[in-house]
């Protein structure tokens, strides 16, 4: 219950940093921080998407990267054919989200993996500052 509260207060400290970016102080997030998000995010997953694409788990991998874990629940690797299709949207989602742009704009790596309905690697997107 205590380990819930101190998430929550990050979260919302979090939050509060994207309101307030562009005020007099600056607000760097620690490698800490990121796993106990990730670890938060993971208590309501699976979410679904549209077309039978799950988000199963978010993880913190360490050097500010996190790993956001999707799987096509329908389709095998061989089905699921070109992923170029979806990298440019997906950038664009993530860079266009305030949270995750206050977290490019401190340096974190968020890296997409895809994953077929049994779990085989399919490919992965990988968003920096950079990127955005």
């Amino acid at each position: 219950m205590i380990m819930k509260i101190m998430i929550n207060k990050i979260i919302i400290a979090l939050i509060l940093v994207v309101m307030v970016s562009g005020s007099v102080f600056a607000y760097k997030i620690t490698e800490k921080e990121l796993r106990e998000v990730a670890n938060h995010m993971n208590t309501t997953m699976p979410r679904a998407f549209p077309n039978g694409v799950f988000l199963d788990s978010v993880t913190y991998v360490g050097s500010f990267t996190l790993v956001y874990n999707y799987r096509y629940s329908q389709h095998s690797k061989n089905s699921i054919g070109d992923t170029s299709v979806i990298k440019k949207p997906m950038r664009n989602a993530s860079c266009t989200n305030p949270v995750l742009r206050q977290f490019f704009d401190q340096g974190v790596i968020v890296e997409s993996h895809l994953y077929d309905k049994d779990y085989v690697f399919v490919d992965k997107v990988k968003i920096t500052k950079y990127d955005c």
